[in-house]
């Protein structure tokens, strides 16, 4: 036994100091992780918190104008339909009406839009009234122009 104890004696204090190192490394590489994870979520937050931020500025100010600008462009193609019939329809009275829808859409846009935009929009507005008004001469007109035509070239009226 003396041997034994002897040879455990010898050993002990080495193990001890393993056992010892082996811990503190234990306790190092446990830090680093949690250093690592603090870093990793700390990052994180802050990138949710830019997420969160883009998110309410989307639906704060984006959409809505995205909505807005869509109503826009919807109402111009109802003021060109508008201004088609204006020019294409041969009634007076379908044509008065396109005139005065359009004028009104053009009207209700211009106070809609900004700066940049009011002032096409009144524009647009003005010329749709003044084709209404150039279309209806037109039509008025288009019975004598035929018949000095006509005259003009010798031909008779058709029976």
């Amino acid at each position: 036994m003396s041997d034994t104890a002897e040879t455990n004696a010898g050993t002990s204090p080495p193990i001890r100091a393993k056992r010892a190192s082996l811990r503190r490394t234990v306790f190092v590489l446990a830090f680093a992780v949690l250093v690592v994870i603090g870093v990793v979520a700390v990052t994180m937050g802050a990138r949710l918190y830019d997420i969160t931020n883009l998110a309410m500025e989307t639906q704060n100010a984006t959409i809505p104008e995205s909505v807005s600008q869509n109503r826009h462009a919807l109402e111009a193609e109802r003021l060109a339909r508008y201004a088609e019939l204006v020019l294409r329809v041969p009634d007076d009275a379908a044509r008065a009406e396109s005139a005065e829808l359009a004028a009104q859409l053009a009207a209700g846009l211009a106070s809609d839009v900004d700066g940049r935009l009011k002032s096409s929009v009144n524009e647009a507005g003005r010329l749709i009234a003044e084709g209404g008004h150039h279309r209806r001469q037109q039509l008025l007109d288009a019975p004598n122009a035929r018949r000095e035509r006509r005259e003009r070239h010798g031909r008779k009226p058709p029976p």
